[in-house]
């Protein structure tokens, strides 16, 4: 059973205690409490509040705007009081600003009426004897309009009007005309008050005009109403573009069209406004006569059309009037009224305590501050909550929005929700009702029942869901229920609609009309649970929606909870493999993969192995089963098969990562399925200089599907070359057997042979045993056309080979070709002999002459590092071929400075190892031939000193090599042994350390040798050396 059914099943008689709920509903106001009608039910929304002022005063008018008061005085004088600090009072003195003529008068001047405007900025004093004066807050003085003459009953102040400039206004008089003038301050008597002011309009009648008022509504039409005795006009039309600042430009609006007219006897007539955002104008008027107070929106249609949407509050004997935003207040016999002005009920009634008459009621639009004054004192009215029963007053008229824009509590709320959905309810507007009832407090299985008794399921299906999305997020288990409760009322609607359009099918009719209706459905369905997948129970929603057969909703709602795995394994059960495929494509899942691979890539194979290879998170080895199950059932084509497409991106992508699985599967296929020319597979085997396949499963592989030249490959890629030649000249392939004799010549080690022979030996015996099969069974011709392929085999290798019946005349040829070469061979060892016996006499001969070299040096040249003399006492010293000369401590000091650490030690314990050097026995004086020959070049070479030139023999070649062991020797003649001092012979270990040192410090020359090169990076100067330091510093500029 359904949860529909569940409700379906109660009884009916719930309809109407549902019905009876609403009508005993109780309409409440204010605090809660039913509402009853009179006065006493407003307490507290308006009080008079009565304003102390300083001193005695006579009061004749007021005016109050933006928060600053005015107050004339019958003294000629007024106060002007900001309201933000009432403890400022300024005292403004108008009788200097009348004429002369009115100050001489036997009867004294006095102040008619004060206007001011919306800013508190601009005032207008007009006096009873028609003198007019304007006082701004920035000029010290008042001053007296010189060209506006006449007493002002009424002013038309423009709304756009700011603190600076009045623009245009207009100005009625007492006797019945109308000016339009523009008012800005000015200082000194340069320039007029008046930019302007120009009559626009007259009463023919000559009432004087009580009430002005002009504004602009969206169609920026421009409005003007105009109160007079007994008559209220509507003035309508568009401002001219006027060509000139100082132009009138309100003219056209009087003379264009006729005005809109209400009429009544008498001639009392007060027009007040106030502004209200939802009029069309933007404004709410009332107009006091003799019948009673006109109210309503600002009129926005011309002609007899202004006034249709006012009505008549019929409270006569009104002698004043004042609007707030909600409530007509009005001065009635000396008692000050509220008058609510959506329903005309009288809210509010007091009498003033004061004995005196009201002369006057002032309003602050912008503050929304209520005042009234008598002669003698000034009171407040001040108004607080008006809004507050204003709910129910739009109940009782079903104006439901205005009714719940105004309540205060959801105890209302809930009142106007149920009432409007009543409403709807009676009216069969069964959509509207749910949503109003979503938004009450009804219990649900009421009105469950109401819409259930009424068969409305759609409009069920529509409060639940407005109750769902009203629903507070705590209330997890409620919105489980309704989320639930919703999917089965979509599921039944739906199962309705096809029913319906299988029986439109049946009888052949349009059924347009219902595809449409199921699709719409279907979209509201999938926005639904788009929305409030997290208020539902997945395995719940699952079987509900199974149970009605909805695979198409089923699987939305499995998107929208990202349940991709229930989607692909439902495509799948369903064989739309296609389907599983692109929401895998849409919702990569690595495990889930892995888990339909097997289904998936035999299946639509081209189209996953693709999406595969796009993944680079990706395990081939984890979908090698399925590749392998994919190319063993279908066994497509080689150049079709899908798998060894994704085995070789493997392997491409993988590198050397790639496992040896992937290159065994990749082989299996290809030993299965390549030509019979084995072009795929042996292209794939020398792809690998190291096999990074199995090469067991490899020769299983190839021996089983007849794979001989793959055979032959992998076995000469291991090193097994007998195995790969015996089976190349088992199946008669000699040109495969030549390749693989040829492949060993590179062999260090002939391994394959078992033997110890290097590669070139191998090679050759390959060739003979491709010979010898060859002769076997091709017969000797052949394997005689065999040698002439390879460098390696001679026919006298094939010799041994031949038997006793073999016939030689055949090979009479080969034989003298052979013997010829080895003749070559013996005269070419002849001559090379004969060059290398030469080549030693030579050699000895140049040996001989090294032993008289000899450099020639001063006796005072100095040492090329230390520039200390190079020939002193006992003292040894190195000659170069460049002839730089250094001392041997010089030499040794800057081969330790340029050497490594490790050459350091080297040359410490050499010279531990040498004794130190001892004085030489003097050589003899060099002749003058000697003498000759100082420009002769030679390694470096040890020297002792004699009288005016030192000299030494050099002992190596006159090319003056560094290379040689004699660079360290001491000039001894040639073959002489190791000498001391005193010319003792120098232990043999000791000449050997010496030998070696000099090997490493006589090198090369450091001034132009590799070492200087090497140096190229380092310090001109040792930082650590302050004579160096100091000599740098000596160079700063």
């Amino acid at each position: 059973m359904s949860l529909l059914d569940d409700y379906v099943n109660v009884g009916a008689g719930q309809l109407g205690g549902l019905d009876s709920m609403l009508d005993a509903s109780p309409v409440v106001e204010g605090d809660g409490q039913p509402h009853t009608n009179g006065a006493s039910s407003m307490t507290g929304m308006f009080r008079i509040d009565q304003v102390t002022l300083p001193g005695s005063l006579s009061i004749v008018g007021a005016a109050v705007q933006n928060n600053i008061l005015f107050i004339a005085l019958a003294n000629v004088k007024l106060m002007r009081i900001d309201l933000s600090e009432p403890a400022e009072i300024l005292d403004i003195d108008i009788s200097q600003a009348l004429s002369a003529t009115s100050s001489k008068s036997s009867e004294r001047d006095s102040i008619h009426k004060i206007h001011l405007d919306a800013t508190g900025q601009h005032l207008i004093i007009t006096t009873t004897k028609g003198e007019n004066v304007y006082w701004h807050s920035k000029n010290s003085k008042p001053a007296k309009l010189s060209k506006l003459k006449g007493v002002i009953e009424s002013v038309g102040w423009n709304n756009d009007g700011n603190k600076h400039s009045t623009k245009e206004i207009l100005v009625g008089l007492r006797s019945g005309s109308v000016y339009e003038t523009w008012l800005e301050p000015t200082e000194g008597f340069t320039r007029s008050l008046e930019r302007y002011c120009k009559l626009v309009y007259s009463i023919e009648s000559g009432s004087p005009v009580h009430g002005l008022y002009h504004y602009m509504d969206a169609a920026k039409h421009r409005h003007i109403l105009l109160a007079s005795d007994g008559a209220l006009l509507h003035f309508a039309g568009v401002l001219p573009k006027s060509s000139s600042a100082d132009a009138p430009i309100l003219t056209a609006i009087f003379a264009d069209n006729a005005p809109g007219e209400h009429a009544c006897q008498g001639s009392k007539s007060i027009l007040r406004t106030v502004a209200d955002k939802d009029a069309e104008s933007h404004l709410h008027f009332a107009w006091a006569c003799v019948e009673g107070i006109l109210h309503g929106d600002g009129p926005v249609n011309p002609g007899e059309a202004s006034f249709e949407g006012a009505t008549m509050l019929p409270a006569t004997g009104t002698e004043n009037i004042l609007l707030t935003a909600y409530h007509i207040i009005a001065l009635r016999d000396g008692e000050l009224c509220a008058f609510n002005r959506f329903d005309h009920r009288e809210v509010y009634r007091e009498a003033l305590t004061s004995a005196q008459s009201v002369l006057g009621l002032v309003s602050d639009a912008a503050h929304q501050t209520y005042w009234c004054y008598t002669e003698s004192h000034l009171y407040e009215i001040v108004v607080s909550n008006e809004a507050r029963d204003l709910w129910s007053v739009f109940l009782k008229a079903k104006n439901f929005e205005k009714a719940s824009r105004f309540a205060e509590s959801q105890r209302q709320q809930d009142v106007i929700h149920e009432a409007q959905a009543r409403s709807h309810l009676e009216a069969l507007r069964y959509d509207e009702a749910a949503k109003s009832y979503a938004r009450a407090s009804t219990p649900v299985e009421q009105v469950a029942l109401a819409l259930l008794d009424r068969e409305e399921r759609d409009a069920l299906r529509l409060y639940l869901q407005y109750k769902l999305e009203l629903s507070r997020k705590a209330a997890g288990m409620q919105r489980t229920m309704l989320a639930t409760w919703i999917v089965e009322l979509f599921m039944n609607k739906m199962n309705a609609l096809d029913d319906l359009q299988n029986i439109a099918d049946g009888l052949r009719k349009d059924a347009a009309i219902g595809e449409t209706a199921i699709a719409q459905i279907s979209n509201d369905f999938r926005q639904f649970v788009k929305q409030y997948t997290a208020d539902m129970d997945k395995e719940t929603i699952y079987a509900l929606i199974s149970s009605y057969g909805r695979d198409g909703e089923l699987l939305a709602f499995a998107e929208s909870v990202n349940d991709y795995r229930y989607v692909v394994h439902h495509h799948i059960a369903r064989e739309s493999y296609a389907a599983a495929l692109n929401q895998l494509i849409k919702h990569p899942d690595v495990d889930l993969i892995y888990e339909t691979a097997n289904v998936l890539l035999p299946e639509v194979p081209q189209q996953a192995v693709e999406f595969w290879m796009k993944l680079g998170a990706l395990d081939p080895e984890r979908v090698l089963p399925a590749v392998l199950l994919y190319s063993t059932r279908q066994m497509p084509a080689l150049k079709d098969n899908q798998a060894v497409r994704f085995l070789q991106f493997a392997i491409r992508n993988k590198g050397d990562r790639c496992s040896q699985a992937i290159h065994n599967a990749l082989v299996g296929i290809y030993a299965r399925d390549c030509d019979k020319d084995e072009a795929e597979l042996l292209a794939y085997l020398s792809s690998r200089q190291t096999p990074a396949y199995d090469t067991d499963f490899a020769l299983r592989q190839c021996r089983e599907h007849g794979r001989v030249i793959s055979c032959i490959r992998i076995f000469s890629s291991i090193g097994m070359h007998e195995q790969a030649l015996d089976l190349a000249l088992q199946h008669d392939n000699f040109d495969l057997a030549k390749q693989v004799a040829n492949g060993v010549e590179s062999l260090v080690d002939g391994s394959g042979n078992g033997g110890t022979c290097d590669g070139l030996a191998l090679k050759k015996k390959f060739w003979l045993r491709i010979a010898q099969t060859t002769m076997e069974r091709r017969g000797i011709q052949a394997a005689i056309e065999l040698s002439k392929e390879t460098d390696v085999l001679r026919v006298e290798d094939l010799l041994p080979s031949f038997t006793d019946e073999t016939p030689l005349d055949e090979l009479k040829e080969e034989i003298c070709a052979a013997l010829e070469r080895y003749a070559n061979q013996i005269r070419q060892l002849q001559t090379e002999m004969d060059y290398s016996s030469r080549a030693t006499e030579t050699l000895e001969k140049a040996m001989t002459a090294l032993d008289r070299r000899f450099a020639v040096i001063h006796t005072h040249e100095l040492c090329y590092h230390c520039d200390e003399p190079l020939i002193g006492k006992d003292t040894k010293f190195y000659v170069f071929p460049c002839q730089h000369v250094f001392h041997s401590e010089c030499l040794v000091q800057l081969a330790l400075r340029d050497s490594s650490a490790s050459q350091r030690r080297r040359i410490a314990q050499l010279q531990l190892r040498a004794r130190p050097p001892v004085s030489r026995t003097k050589s003899p004086a060099p002749s003058t031939q000697q003498k000759s020959g100082n420009t002769q070049t030679a390694p470096p070479i040890a020297v002792s000193r004699t009288s005016s030139l030192a000299m030494a023999r050099v002992p190596s070649s006159a090319t003056g090599s560094s290379s040689t062991k004699d660079h360290g020797s001491s000039g001894r003649g040639q073959g002489q042994g190791p000498l001391g001092a005193g010319g003792a012979e120098v232990p043999i270990e000791e000449a050997k350390a010496r030998e070696a040192l000099d090997e490493i410090i006589a090198a090369d020359c450091p001034l132009c040798g590799e070492r200087m090169i090497s140096s190229i990076d380092w310090p001109l100067f040792d930082a650590a050396d302050k004579n160096q330091a100091a000599e740098a510093a000596s160079w700063i500029v």
